[in-house]
């Protein structure tokens, strides 16, 4: 972008080159220009200079040309340009048109490796709608960061052992649950059913808890028939699990096994380089008296921070004593252990790796980056592992490990009174696991889905079945990760059936809407050349502010990046959806009174067209040319 690219001139010149952000965004008015900078605000400390002096310097700096027509300091710290609107429509139009898939992308990760692990659901339920808002967001934030030329890797953390595995595998040895119980998904009989009723049972037997403690030591210990019948329950669930993802448009490099953890050493390997910082010491007395314990209070910046238990006295290795070491060789500080093989294809034909006992290395790990979308109630583990990779290894490193956490997803009382057939006196009803409140996707998916073929047929009388079929599934999974995508992280998410699917408002189904819009109109007439687009034909003020709004894709996707946060995208996709349906009712396009007119408005909807194809390829929000 021009104006960013001379801002950074000028820092240069400062010896402030290395600055990530220049701050760019779009004024709430347009007296206030068409791009506004609020970099002097932040640089006022470091330079030592009022804010309003910094401004008037980088105003005085900017060579005036075609696009920026006028630049001025604006109080208390702002820089103001003025872009001429001919020129920003041309440079756009043409922009979107002969860059395609590319239009909006940047080069700011200069191929810099970034590891994000998402998903990671425990293998003995199915995904629900909370675990989809971490797949969403891990999704989003993957293209997002490819989109800008970091070299993304996608992790899948799979623990399959410990006390949720060891539930599922005694109901099934010595519970009499039913292994090959017809007629439901695995997935689903194991969380739904089986885990709910052992986790009951459980409640009332001390008997039952010994089989539990005697059945999760086997599996842990690995080598035995148990552990191999667990493995066995973990692989049928995940490529379960693995299938209601993809619907989601998720896609990884490589699962990771607790498991296959364990038995590497890595654990081990990663224990002995804590004790040699001395971080590590074994309580001999105290409250923690047998007990292996990271003396948080001794590290001058966390003394606030309460030690924290690794190996409890039992022997039992504590969450985040697992953890640790995952991260020390996501960061590169341990070597690999692991051999890797073909698990399976995915949908785009790339290949999903697995580790294992056989295979061969790969190059997993050693990232630059490592971001971990984990939920909200994490944050203080999270926050102890970054804390010991800064003691370890100094501040920069942990301040790289990065927890990405988000609030749960309730659902409205509408919802749950309507579909899931119960009373409840609250606006919104929390889900939880071992109580049996929730909704799987894949069946709030089918419901989302024969909901919307079903109106797509009543439309539609002659709509053969499969295209019914196909228009209610990227409805569906549309419908379902806008509001999980749109909001603030750090706010729950109360999703509602029949919002997500009204074509009216703000929801996943709008925005596929416009777009059907979009397509119909250039499925009837053919694209003009691009030389054929005029900027002096432009006369309404929707046709201005639809191009305008086109115009911000890669400022858009510039502080969406930079800012690792992929609401801007979200809120932008509908927004421009909702400029663009204002352009439809008000400019004709195929009845324009000229030809030219109509040339001109063809070519306005298909760079329309291009930035929401690539909207939906980083929010992983498939469209739809018809509804």
């Amino acid at each position: 972008m021009e104006v960013e690219a001379q801002i950074r001139e000028w820092l240069k010149s400062k010896d402030l080159d290395n600055l990530e952000s220049v701050s760019l965004e779009k004024p709430p008015h347009r007296r206030f220009g068409d791009l506004a900078c609020s970099l002097p605000l932040n640089l006022a400390k470091r330079l030592k200079k009022p804010p309003m002096e910094i401004a008037e310097e980088i105003a005085s700096s900017v060579e005036l040309g075609d696009l920026i027509g006028r630049v001025e300091a604006a109080p208390p710290g702002y820089v103001n340009f003025f872009v001429d609107f001919e020129e920003l429509a041309h440079r756009t139009i043409s922009s979107a048109l002969t860059e395609g898939m590319y239009y909006g992308s940047l080069k700011i990760g200069k191929e810099v490796k970034v590891q994000i692990e998402h998903t990671s659901v425990n293998p003995n339920k199915a995904i629900h709608i909370g675990h989809a808002r971490n797949i969403s967001l891990g999704t989003a934030l993957t293209n997002l960061l490819g989109f800008v030329g970091y070299g993304v890797e996608v992790m899948n953390f799979i623990d399959d052992t410990g006390t949720q595995i060891a539930d599922i595998a005694m109901g099934f040895l010595h519970l009499g649950f039913d292994y090959k119980k017809p007629g439901v998904k695995f997935d689903q009989y194991c969380g739904d059913e089986v885990y709910v009723k052992v986790t009951r049972m459980l409640e009332d037997s001390d008997e039952l808890m010994k089989v539990r403690a005697d059945t999760a030591q086997k599996i842990d210990e690995g080598g035995n028939e148990v552990a191999s019948f667990a493995k066995e329950i973990a692989n049928r669930v995940l490529r379960q699990q693995l299938a209601t993802c993809w619907r989601l448009g998720a896609e990884y490099d490589a699962l990771i096994w607790e498991s296959d953890i364990l038995r590497s050493r890595l654990w081990e390997n990663g224990l002995e380089e804590i004790k040699k910082m001395g971080i590590l010491r074994y309580e001999s007395e105290g409250k923690h008296r047998g007990c292996w314990v990271v003396k948080l209070k001794e590290i001058p910046e966390y003394a606030t921070e309460e030690d924290k238990v690794l190996i409890k006295s039992d022997g039992t290795k504590t969450y985040v004593a697992k953890d640790i070491p995952f991260a020390m060789w996501k960061m590169g500080k341990l070597s690999s252990p692991f051999r890797f093989s073909s698990y399976t294809n995915q949908p785009s034909g790339r290949t999903l790796w697995s580790t294992g006992v056989e295979g061969e290395a790969k190059s997993f790990g050693s990232a630059h980056i490592s971001i971990n979308v984990i939920g909200s109630e994490q944050a203080r583990l999270q926050k102890i592992i970054g804390l010991i990779l800064s003691s370890l290894y100094g501040e920069g490193l942990g301040e790289n490990y990065i927890h990405y956490g988000y609030e749960k997803v309730s659902l409205s009382r509408d919802t749950v009174e309507k579909y899931l057939g119960l009373l409840v006196d609250k606006e919104f009803l929390h889900m939880s696991g071992r109580k049996g409140i929730y909704f799987n996707v894949d069946p709030m998916l089918d419901l989302l889905k024969n909901m919307a073929a079903s109106e797509s047929k009543k439309r539609n009388p002659d709509l053969p079945g499969d295209v019914a079929e196909e228009i209610g599934e990227r409805i569906a999974v549309s419908s379902l990760k806008y509001p999980l995508l749109s909001m603030d992280r750090d706010k729950m998410v109360v999703f509602d059936v029949d919002k997500a699917l009204n074509i009216t408002e703000e929801s996943g189904s709008y925005i596929l809407y416009g777009y059907a819009r979009a397509q119909r109109i250039l499925e009837k007439a053919e694209t003009p050349e691009l030389l054929d687009f005029d900027p002096n034909l432009i006369s309404s003020q929707e046709e201005r502010n639809l191009i305008e709004m086109i115009a911000e894709l890669p400022l858009i996707v510039s502080e969406a990046a930079e800012s690792l946060n992929v609401k801007p995208l979200a809120r932008y996709i509908y927004r421009l959806t909702l400029q663009f349906n204002k352009f439809y009712e008000t400019c004709p396009v195929l009845s324009a009174d000229q030809e030219v007119l109509k040339r001109n408005r063809l070519l306005l909807v298909k760079a329309y067209s291009q930035t929401m194809e690539n909207l939906s390829a980083i929010l992983a929000l498939p469209l739809l040319k018809r509804m």
